[in-house]
């Protein structure tokens, strides 16, 4: 899925699954195939079926993409599994993606096993819903978890509660609609005074007929830290179907909770609102890059100094630290000192796969020497880069400009050897890009005692700081 503004563009990817149930002779088989994806529009795909033995003439097909697959009761190959919360909803578009929640179906009846050579169009079983929930207060909203659509009768959609099914045969699905669909973060979120946080889902909803069923009239609820807050006025009465994504708008002034439009999510201009947990971060031109001028704090799971990726059978996993930390909650984490001033620490990993918001990416190693040659060559770089005064490096921080205003901070490192160390005196920074042969990545290094900024290579499961730059 990509998004473009207000349009979520479906396309076929490399790897993707399709679920089957053939229907024959009064049996039922299931298979898994992968489609070969059409090298000149995406939006196209073949697939491969292979035809039960057995003495008959015609048979129908059914599959679907998507959700937990088919279920494995004898007997009952033709029920799709709905996908479970966790698959569900999340704060990023990407992680919906990656789960698979998205569900489509397609049916083909009276198939000749004689010539069983087929097209097959695809149908949407829900659709997308996103809120963008702005804090417009002058504190931070703390340790968000959920948030709810609520109506005083049933909403024409499933919940996502888990076990429930869909009957590819008859068209129906299993359990019963509620009053309200529930939303959640990648994790809990602190929002800060002019972030955003964004709720994403995916919800299986009744087509209806025309443009769609009718929906009533919804309220949100949010709950940061302190107590739910609900909206006072009710989002009013419409038409809903499936293939569709669906937008809400919402502020939050620290006490009130008011339904908005699109305009009123605007941020300032310099700054970066990551909508996956509501940071927003100072961003500075330097040449013709775009930076953040701040280390990135998004922190999706967290785990102890002693857990890595140079652990046998995590060797691509992605972790996440948080300096001096060694527990795995992330309300906790994000509640230390350590995280509100120098953000996390990312293995290599997690660094360049899944760190840096959209738009945004990890520096690739010349995007870092672009940077330090504008500002006149790694053997100054340095003190143009990093935060003046004594406040977080070491006295007397001799030679610090920040006339960059890049605001290069000493957040340390996490150690293979399971450590934490440097904190207060060095910063480390990954690049995305590889040193071929080897298996180690460049990163860079500012350091209290020196005007330079060095450029070294080191093994990805270390973890270091982020800064990501604009795409």
């Amino acid at each position: 899925m990509t998004q473009d503004d207000l349009d979520v563009d479906l396309t076929w990817e490399t790897g993707d699954q399709l679920y089957l149930c053939v229907v024959y002779g009064g049996a039922k088989q299931k298979q898994t195939v992968i489609v070969t994806v059409d090298d000149e529009n995406s939006k196209r795909a073949t697939f491969s079926i292979t035809l039960p033995e057995g003495d008959y003439t015609t048979f129908d097909l059914y599959g679907v993409y998507g959700g937990g697959g088919l279920s494995a009761t004898e007997g009952e190959e033709h029920l799709a599994l709905l996908p479970t919360a966790a698959q569900s909803v999340s704060s990023s578009l990407d992680a919906i993606q990656e789960s698979k929640a998205v569900m489509l179906k397609f049916a083909k009846t009276g198939i000749s096993k004689a010539s069983p050579n087929l097209s097959v169009n695809f149908e949407h079983m829900g659709s997308l819903f996103r809120i963008l929930f702005k804090n417009t207060g002058g504190s931070t909203l703390n340790n968000i978890t959920a948030a709810q659509l609520a109506a005083v009768s049933d909403i024409p959609a499933y919940p996502n509660a888990g076990g429930a099914t869909y009957n590819l045969i008859d068209g129906t699905f299993s359990g019963s609609q509620g009053t309200s669909l529930s939303f959640a973060p990648i994790s809990s979120s602190n929002v800060v005074s002019g972030g955003i946080l964004a709720f994403w889902a995916w919800f299986p909803v009744d087509k209806g007929g025309g443009t769609g069923a009718d929906w009533p009239a919804l309220n949100l609820t949010v709950n940061p830290q302190g107590g739910d807050h609900t909206t006072g006025s009710s989002k009013a009465a419409r038409k809903a179907t499936t293939g569709k994504a669906y937008y809400l708008y919402a502020t939050d002034n620290g006490t009130t909770l008011s339904f908005a439009a699109s305009g009123d999510m605007t941020i300032a201009e310099g700054k970066l609102a990551d909508t996956r947990d509501g940071n927003l971060y100072n961003t500075v031109t330097i040449d013709t890059q775009i930076w953040m001028a701040e280390n990135l704090k998004y922190l999706p799971a967290v785990v102890g100094q002693r857990t890595g990726s140079e652990d046998a059978g995590h060797e691509t996993t992605h972790y996440y630290y948080v300096y001096g930390y060694n527990d795995t909650d992330v309300a906790t984490a994000k509640a230390s000192a350590n995280y509100q001033t120098y953000g996390v620490l990312y293995n290599n990993w997690a660094a360049t796969e899944s760190a840096c918001p959209s738009g945004w990416h990890l520096p690739f190693d010349m995007e870092w020497t672009q940077l330090t040659n504008y500002l006149e060559g790694e053997g100054v770089a340095g003190d143009k880069m990093k935060e003046t005064g004594t406040t977080h490096w070491p006295s007397p921080n001799t030679g610090a400009t920040n006339e960059s205003g890049f605001t290069a901070l000493p957040g340390g490192f996490r150690g293979i050897e399971g450590i934490f160390d440097s904190i207060g005196d060095l910063g480390y920074w990954w690049s995305s890009s590889q040193r071929y042969p080897s298996n180690t990545v460049w990163y860079r290094e500012l350091y209290y005692y020196g005007s330079g900024i060095d450029r070294y290579y080191i093994d990805k499961d270390y973890g270091f700081s982020v800064r990501c730059v604009r795409d």
